[in-house]
């Protein structure tokens, strides 16, 4: 198609396009799709050229709300989220978005926001892909779209994942992210694991 002239991209469809949330993966994947499902966006890639998988590109997204109703220049805000990056978000009583003097983390599970002058509003914390529990030792229980094993005094683990998709593979041994000496992704659905010695410990697969 030749064109001559201006175009106004200002107000085209594609800066108004919005996802709308699924509840299950339609039955007949299209590669190059994108689906909004559970808080997390998938795109539908080819597998060696013949199998259609759903792949995740988000992370998913956990959420804490803090109301502060006293006015006050310093608010500590216990999340919960086990997070160590967590995101804060603050806003004034009008859901104005507000920059405060400071924000440091207090563990894993709280935050302290200082302001110059005693105020009062919300906080809004988000927290993703980053979460390890509270005693320290591998990483939260799995969710819609990741699995979680452990092992014992094992040079070997073999786990059957069921994702569907060759997955990020996180191992923690004693609470510390470790690289194994192999990582073999079996199929779609099991990923083996080689240690030079062995380990106890979780895997995460993403």
């Amino acid at each position: 198609m030749d064109f001559h002239g201006h175009i106004n991209l200002q107000d085209n469809q594609m800066r108004k396009m919005a996802l709308s949330s699924e509840t299950d993966f339609p039955s007949s994947p299209v590669v190059g799709r994108f689906v909004f499902k559970d808080f997390t966006l998938y795109m539908c890639v080819e597998l060696n050229g013949a199998i259609p998988i759903w792949i995740p590109i988000t992370n998913t997204i956990n959420t804490y709300k803090h109301e502060q109703s006293v006015a006050a220049v310093e608010w500590v805000v216990k999340h919960n989220l086990t997070s160590t990056h967590p995101i804060v978000q603050i806003y004034d009583e009008n859901n104005q978005l507000i920059i405060p003097d400071s924000i440091r983390r207090i563990g894993l599970k709280e935050v302290q926001i200082t302001f110059s002058t005693a105020i009062t509003g919300k906080v809004v914390v988000l927290s993703g892909g980053d979460e390890i529990p509270a005693d320290g030792i591998g990483i939260l229980a799995p969710d819609s779209h990741s699995y979680v094993t452990s092992f014992t005094s094992q040079t070997t683990v073999v786990a059957k994942h069921n994702l569907g998709y060759y997955p990020i593979t996180r191992v923690f041994v004693g609470g510390v992210e470790t690289a194994p000496q192999d990582v073999v992704h079996d199929s779609i659905f099991q990923t083996t694991i080689t240690f030079a010695s062995a380990q106890t410990g979780v895997a995460r697969f993403v």
